[in-house]
């Protein structure tokens, strides 16, 4: 923050534990334009979704926060459930690791087929968090198409 031009530090702030607080983005306010694109799946309306901030991997050349913290199952269902009214086609997964919590990812994959959501998805993990051939057989079946793997 600014005041009269001179740099003004605010005191340091809790880590929110809970994310499922915050409400799910707007993504009326970030329609895909030239700024806002992702070739990876080739003309289909995308977005971003994220189910957790942080990570536990202590990487000397990553910026993300060391504290770990995931949203609910219920809460990122009922979010794709509102990109799925929005009219979007597809979904990259913003996290730093989209297996990091597989329990967690394993009950957002099952919501995703009870529901019928027809979404082509993406992610990025490490090959070596929860990465097992039925986790990605599931993933695959929930419409994952792409996973990259940071190479640690």
């Amino acid at each position: 923050m600014r005041d009269h031009g001179e740099i003004v530090e605010t005191n340091k702030r809790g880590v929110q534990k809970s994310l499922d607080m915050y409400p799910h983005p707007n993504r009326k306010l970030l329609e895909p334009s030239e700024n806002y694109n992702f070739s990876l799946f080739k003309g289909k309306k995308t977005t971003q979704l994220r189910m957790s901030r942080g990570c536990s991997y202590q990487c000397s050349f990553c910026p993300i926060e060391r504290t770990y913290r995931f949203h609910s199952a219920k809460y990122i269902v009922n979010e794709l459930e509102q990109i799925v009214e929005n009219g979007y086609e597809a979904v990259f997964w913003d996290d730093a690791m989209v297996t990091a919590n597989k329990r967690l990812l394993e009950e957002i994959l099952t919501g995703v087929n009870e529901r019928g959501y027809s979404l082509a998805m993406a992610g990025q993990t490490r090959a070596d968090v929860h990465v097992t051939p039925a986790l990605l057989e599931q993933m695959k079946a929930a419409g994952f198409s792409y996973l990259s793997f940071g190479l640690e």
